[in-house]
């Protein structure tokens, strides 16, 4: 629906997390029309900033400061105690910068020109961390592989998977690569031989697919969507009962 209107300005106030931010930005992005980004919080939380940065470095944003100035809103409590929180939650913090949650620019906000647009830079940083659930896209009932995993960045840098401990999985580098605008990993077979070789994210870098030659093998999700689906479901299936039992 977004994208058969003209929209020109997108305003992003993400939950905070650094892949969230990403992927919100993605989104406002792929409108064609868009020309300006707002940002709330750039000047409060460390993961908002990194995320906007990364583009920024890039060349993809050219941005001004706007808002509050943060040395006065820092005097605030509850506000200070927002931004520790925030901080702390982001990954890849170092522990000084976490534990004190201080601004790292003048104001809040940021508003940015579109310069060029492409795939997220340091697209990686947005999957860190990240634990996804995967799904078998086959008869309902069938027995499948546990399939959930971590994506991490080891000491050089290097994308890899991490599996449960339970499973007795080594954790094992993924090359990557970019397909139009989709990226692509590609596990090791050696490593689970039973799954598809590839996974390849949306562009939006929240949901994926295992695929095996053209045909998709597993849907995966992080497990925070699927948690957030499941409270929904809870929440509906609730209302719908009450409203039924309210109409006896």
């Amino acid at each position: 629906m977004l994208a058969e209107n003209d929209i020109h300005v997108a305003f992003v106030d993400a939950s905070h997390r650094y892949e969230h931010v990403i992927s919100d930005m993605s989104c406002a992005l792929s409108l064609p029309l868009v020309k300006m980004l707002v940002f709330d919080d750039y000047g409060l939380i460390r993961p908002v900033r990194e995320a906007v940065d990364s583009y920024r470095q890039a060349g993809r944003l050219h941005c001004d400061a706007i808002g509050e100035d943060m040395e006065v809103l820092l005097r605030v409590p509850r506000i200070a105690e927002a931004g520790r929180w925030w901080n702390l939650t982001g990954a890849g913090l170092d522990s000084a910068a976490a534990a004190f949650g201080f601004a790292f620019a003048a104001r809040e906000g940021l508003v940015c020109k579109v310069l060029q647009r492409g795939p997220a830079p340091r697209w990686e940083q947005a999957v860190v961390g990240q634990h996804f659930a995967c799904y078998r896209l086959e008869s309902v009932g069938e027995v499948t592989l546990r399939l959930d995993f971590t994506f991490k960045l080891d000491r050089k840098g290097f994308l890899k998977v991490f599996w449960p401990e339970e499973t007795g999985r080594q954790p094992a580098e993924v090359p990557w690569s970019l397909h139009h605008k989709a990226y692509q990993l590609n596990l090791q077979a050696d490593t689970v031989p039973e799954l598809a070789p590839h996974f390849v994210f949306n562009q939006w870098l929240r949901r994926g697919l295992l695929i095996r030659g053209d045909e998709p093998e597993h849907v995966c999700l992080p497990v925070g969507d699927a948690n957030n689906i499941f409270k929904w479901t809870i929440e509906d299936v609730l209302l719908t009962l009450t409203t039924l039992q309210g109409s006896d």
